[in-house]
């Protein structure tokens, strides 16, 4: 396609006004996309799923639970190895990268289970059991929910463990000096 500049010879206010016409259509066009999203705002696309990488900062885990809820979505579930390649390249793209970040798994007391909203606003708990053939990502000597600490939910740990990347068992309230993050995950929906 060949460079609009390099092809127009007219005048400056006309070229003005040419690149501003295409500045609005391009708006629209924009508009247009994300009136007609399979995702809610903010959410990226990636195999029939939407994923939100938060560059901003939460107390707790049950602030990241509340915020993807409000944005349309639920902390991420992880069922595959390309999944979660996918998501840590999206936070080593992330402009602040927070120490950890929330995901949607925890213990119960019993089992380790991924926790979503399904489309009527229940909560949803889809058991991880670890001694099956479901896709996981602990890190070393991993999970630890039982014990002196007990830590109940699960992160992905950027910093401050002993392999970066993988997913640790956390307190509620980690207080980590980097800060940590949450990754939300919204239903796909397909076009009509």
């Amino acid at each position: 396609m060949p460079c609009l500049v390099s092809e127009y010879y007219g005048s400056i206010a006309d070229f003005n006004t040419m690149t501003a016409s295409l500045s609005l259509v391009v708006f629209i066009s924009s508009v247009l996309v994300l009136v007609n999203a399979k995702c809610p705002s903010f959410f990226v696309e990636y195999n029939s799923a939407c994923y939100y990488v938060a560059n901003n900062r939460v107390n707790n885990v049950n602030d990241a639970f509340r915020t993807c809820y409000s944005l349309g979505g639920y902390l991420m579930n992880i069922d595959a190895d390309a999944e979660n390649s996918y998501i840590v390249n999206k936070i080593k793209q992330q402009p602040t990268i927070f120490d950890g970040y929330w995901i949607g798994g925890f213990f119960n007391g019993q089992n380790w289970v991924w926790q979503k909203t399904d489309k009527t606003g229940n909560i949803v708990d889809i058991f991880m059991n670890p001694g099956e053939g479901q896709y996981k990502n602990w890190g070393p000597r991993q999970p630890n929910a039982i014990g002196v600490v007990y830590q109940p939910f699960v992160a992905i740990m950027v910093r401050y463990r002993p392999v970066p990347y993988r997913w640790y068992s956390e307190r509620r309230a980690l207080n980590m000096p980097g800060g940590m993050g949450y990754i939300c995950e919204a239903d796909w929906q397909p076009e009509p």
